[in-house]
């Protein structure tokens, strides 16, 4: 599959993780973005550690299976690597980043890539999630969303976590991240990313994703979030937190 020539968000994190797996116009877009903020590259790695530690969390507390949506590269500390003995099913609507997650899972057994829209949930490959998960229908699963409801309305919002609710047996959890206004102090980037990004309060998000129920310790800036041991005067770009079924 020839690279793309128009950049795609998954591919600018993996240029700010410093990753290997993006394209030039992937590459040339990180540029842009860091002129306008030199910072951005830790705003991105934050959300990361953020991935991690959250993902540990919930394996710890008995968690092996998590479907990932909006995932981006499956590279550079994501969940597999995160929770090694957890089984990963990570999706994507981008073709491209769909092959290459494939290619770099292939020596990987307990981890796959497939197609799932955020906006339709129906069209997860229901094959692959019975490759990956089993047919234990019983036992929790981790869904990761992180990095895409920015991108998505109010209403469409609402219909995935519900979908995610209605799919979840007892005790699963979701990780989920939501953006600040922070950004309205940089309108060359909101220029860039056009009318639909969709910043939120805790609050606001909070009551989109209902009836799931927060988890301690509730929504806080991603880099503080279950992070006891790192200090930064970095702005709060995005929260984060965890909530239950």
């Amino acid at each position: 599959m020839n690279a793309p020539v128009i950049p795609n968000t998954g591919r600018i994190l993996d240029v700010w993780l410093g990753g290997k797996h993006h394209t030039p116009a992937d590459q040339d877009a990180a540029i842009l973005f860091n002129s306008i903020y030199d910072r951005f590259p830790e705003v991105f790695q934050t959300l990361r550690q953020f991935i991690v530690r959250a993902s540990q969390q919930l394996n710890q507390q008995g968690i092996d299976r998590f479907l990932v949506l909006g995932a981006g590269i499956p590279s550079c500390n994501n969940v597999h690597e995160a929770v090694p003995n957890a089984r990963v099913l990570y999706t994507d609507i981008d073709p491209y980043n769909i092959n290459l997650g494939k290619q770099l899972l292939q020596n990987t057994s307990r981890a796959d890539y497939s197609y799932c829209d955020a906006n339709d949930f129906s069209t997860c490959d229901k094959d692959a999630l019975k490759q990956i998960f089993g047919t234990n229908s019983e036992s929790p699963i981790g869904y990761v969303v992180v990095g895409i409801t920015v991108f998505m309305r109010d209403e469409a919002v609402s219909s995935l976590f519900q979908s995610l609710y209605n799919h979840a047996p007892s005790g699963s959890q979701v990780i989920f991240d939501l953006d600040s206004h922070a950004l309205t102090h940089y309108p060359e980037a909101l220029e860039i990313l056009g009318d639909n990004f969709n910043m939120r309060t805790p609050s606001e998000f909070s009551a989109l994703i209902k009836p799931w129920r927060i988890s301690e310790p509730g929504i806080q800036p991603v880099q503080t979030w279950n992070n006891q041991q790192q200090e930064t005067d970095l702005p709060v770009f995005m929260y984060g937190g965890v909530a239950t079924k």
